[in-house]
């Protein structure tokens, strides 16, 4: 709206100065007036001009007063000047006048908040776009959290105290309240800095999710209401039932399909192999797990390739801290790198599995 204002302004003073000059006849019917047909002036001034005099200035003789003329065309002009001007100043004023009630106020940045009028459903305050995300379920919320994150040095994340009582840059942490925050330098990791509190809290796996969302603020559903919506991000999880294990790194489905473990390899070992099923089968076996996509959907074979969680547990993770696989990081499918990394050294130093020879 305020460029078509501003194009107004600027056409009025264009318009002006070509017609002090004859170039262009003035607009027809100017505010309304009938205006008379078109005369032959031979005192200088274009001999289109008559064209906006009405009636009062022409008489029925067709001769009129050359100096009343000038004074009625730039009185025409001076109201269109301002009615142009008026219409600019107007439509740069009202986007800022309406700001505060089209977007989330400051107050509300950064926070969770619990719908108490539509079943407790949980939404994010994007601080960056002002608008509200709906998180769904905590498998939803996770992804749809980290999508949000800003990217920075891990060295100011770690300016953020993680418990109460840690030691914790209070002005850093007023300024970062309510971000989600993911290290530029580190693979996988992802913190989202309470606003209540100040602290990081890691953002790994659903149930990270879920204990940041349930100590929500409960707000209306007429609050969240007057706050625009975010589209969600796309739903990266699913739902499956395991038959069994059939290779140290994979799974078949109820349904036939086939599911390789992200970023493990389990050595050809038949007795590594036949340990790694063993573990695959206790956790899954006839069971209902959640399948997560990362990065890449197949892996090279053709095999469906996702991150598997048994309750509480990444069977990646399972499989690498026990000593019975090895973390295997591919881009674009590095979203547990850190924790694959960690559950390695913890193998190796606890002696587990392959580790313990």
């Amino acid at each position: 709206m305020w460029v078509i204002g501003v194009t107004m302004w600027w056409i009025t003073l264009i318009y002006k100065s070509l017609f002090s000059i004859s170039i262009f006849p003035p607009f027809p019917r100017l505010f309304g007036h009938d205006f008379r047909k078109t005369r032959q002036d031979t005192t200088g001034i274009s001999s289109h001009f008559p064209k906006i005099l009405p009636r009062k200035v022409i008489g029925n003789d067709g001769k009129g007063d050359t100096e009343q003329a000038l004074r009625y065309r730039n009185m025409c002009m001076r109201r269109y000047s301002i009615l142009s001007i008026g219409t600019a100043v107007l439509a740069c004023v009202i986007p800022f006048a309406t700001h505060a009630a089209t977007y989330a106020p400051d107050a509300l940045l950064g926070k969770i908040l619990i719908d108490t009028g539509r079943h407790g459903e949980a939404w994010y305050v994007n601080p960056q776009s002002r608008m509200k995300v709906a998180l769904g379920r905590p498998e939803e919320a996770l992804t749809r959290l980290r999508d949000r994150a800003i990217y920075i040095g891990f060295v100011n994340i770690a300016r953020l105290a993680e418990r109460d009582g840690e030691k914790t840059d209070a002005a850093y942490a007023k300024k970062v309240a309510g971000f989600v925050l993911a290290p530029n330098d580190v693979i996988g990791a992802a913190w989202y800095v309470d606003p209540a509190t100040g602290l990081r809290r890691r953002l790994a796996t659903p149930d990270d999710a879920w204990q940041i969302m349930r100590v929500g603020s409960p707000v209306s559903s007429k609050v969240l209401d007057a706050i625009p919506s975010e589209a969600a991000s796309p739903l990266v999880f699913s739902v499956a039932t395991v038959k069994k294990a059939v290779a140290g790194n994979m799974l078949e489905l109820n349904d036939g399909r086939k599911v390789a473990l992200i970023s493990v390899d389990v050595p050809a070992n038949p007795d590594l192999q036949q340990a790694a099923m063993a573990k695959l089968d206790a956790l899954t076996a006839g069971k209902t797990v959640l399948l997560e996509k990362d990065g890449k959907d197949k892996d090279d074979q053709g095999r469906t390739w996702r991150f598997v969680h048994a309750g509480e547990a990444n069977l990646s993770y399972e499989l690498v801290r026990n000593g019975l696989a090895f973390h295997e990081i591919d881009f674009p499918n590095y979203k547990y790198a850190e924790m694959l990394i960690v559950g390695s050294l913890d193998a190796a130093r606890l002696k587990r599995g392959f580790w313990n020879h």
